[in-house]
């Protein structure tokens, strides 16, 4: 839907923090993913309470990362439609994320617990949720797989022009 909306004047600071915020977002939302697992779903489903990992947290840590991907869109447009699209499919992500948490909550007895503990979508301590990816083995070793995964396919776009 951005792209359909007139983006704002080029400015180097504006581009800069949107690309930034977009590639730290985009690699959190993909190792948030990665402690899903078989968990993950288009449709909610109750298979595993996930608690490890950015779920430590944050209860829905892959919708926060998807609505600072949209927030460095929005970074790109400043304008009052860029406004209003923020807001929508930040509206959407939280309606979803409630009602998953209906589901967690009428399959797992101890949802009730993780959900008295971890924040529902902004972290308690901001610094330690983006700390925990560089601090926590197992999401380190997975960002690690997701920037070399990134940086292939990079280098692929970039080489395949040349081999064709």
């Amino acid at each position: 839907m951005f792209l359909f909306l007139d983006r704002a004047p080029s400015n180097l600071a504006f581009n800069f923090t949107s690309v930034t915020v977009s590639l730290i977002a985009g690699a959190m939302a993909a190792v948030s993913l990665t402690f899903l697992g078989r968990s993950f779903s288009i449709m909610p489903e109750a298979r595993r309470l996930v608690t490890e990992g950015p779920y430590k947290l944050v209860r829905h840590p892959v919708y926060l990362c998807e609505i600072l991907v949209v927030f460095a869109m929005f970074v790109q447009y400043r304008s009052v439609a860029a406004a209003a699209l923020l807001i929508l499919i930040a509206g959407v992500e939280v309606t979803r994320a409630m009602y998953e948490e209906a589901v967690l909550a009428r399959t797992f007895p101890e949802f009730e617990a993780y959900r008295r503990r971890t924040s529902f979508l902004i972290p308690s301590n901001p610094i330690r949720f983006f700390t925990l990816f560089l601090e926590d083995r197992t999401a380190l070793r997975r960002l690690a797989m997701v920037m070399i995964c990134a940086f292939g396919l990079l280098g692929l776009v970039m080489i395949l022009p040349m081999l064709i």
